[in-house]
């Protein structure tokens, strides 16, 4: 890999920082190499995997196109929430593409999104809100909620690329870094459910 870095500039060949450090202009075209900057090989991977699964996710959101199959959270959910549930499917030529879970609870609500492709899972979005609590009333407003939690997780070929998570709710906590495997059962749970 080699870096290029061009001079610039008005005629002035050096640049004063601090009133007291001079700094040298690079000439121009000067190189570097690659012990200069490393990056490796994972990294680059990594990069380029996330790039793909954007560009699938973006596909897939942009289409409107599908066909929806939804199951109330008794069809799908093995516990029982107070607020309920609902989990959508979505099918491009008889595909599942896209799955979309919603659960409530008494103070929480959650949603994520499940992206597949090929009926695997490349990208799993999660979010938690909280309802607003009001104390002169002691109970919540079910009108206004407060985005708390979010988690993004990056899959290909079955394996954990990436996860980003950062928040957490009052009814769950946390979300844990190993919860993409979670996401993964789920996926597959709720496609077989769908078809």
């Amino acid at each position: 890999m080699l870096l290029l870095i061009g001079s610039y500039g008005f005629g002035q060949d050096t640049l004063e920082i601090k009133k007291s450090t001079v700094l040298k202009r690079p000439q121009p075209w000067v190189c570097a190499t690659k012990d200069d900057v490393t990056i490796s090989d994972d990294e680059i991977e990594q990069t380029e995997a996330i790039e793909s699964i954007r560009i699938s996710v973006e596909q897939i959101n942009n289409d409107s196109s599908y066909t929806t199959k939804t199951l109330n959270s008794e069809e799908f959910q093995t516990e029982v929430y107070d607020g309920g549930g609902e989990l959508r499917g979505y099918f491009k030529d008889g595909e599942l593409v896209k799955m979309i879970e919603w659960t409530g609870l008494s103070s929480c609500a959650y949603l994520t999104e499940y992206y597949l492709k090929e009926g695997q899972l490349i990208f799993a979005y999660t979010q938690g809100k909280e309802f607003q609590y009001v104390d002169s009333i002691a109970s919540f407003n079910y009108d206004i909620q407060t985005l708390v939690m979010e988690g993004r997780f990056y899959y290909k070929n079955g394996k954990k690329v990436k996860d980003i998570v950062k928040g957490a709710t009052r009814c769950s906590g946390q979300l844990g870094k190993d919860w993409f495997k979670s996401y993964q059962d789920d996926a597959k749970y709720y496609s077989k459910l769908l078809k």
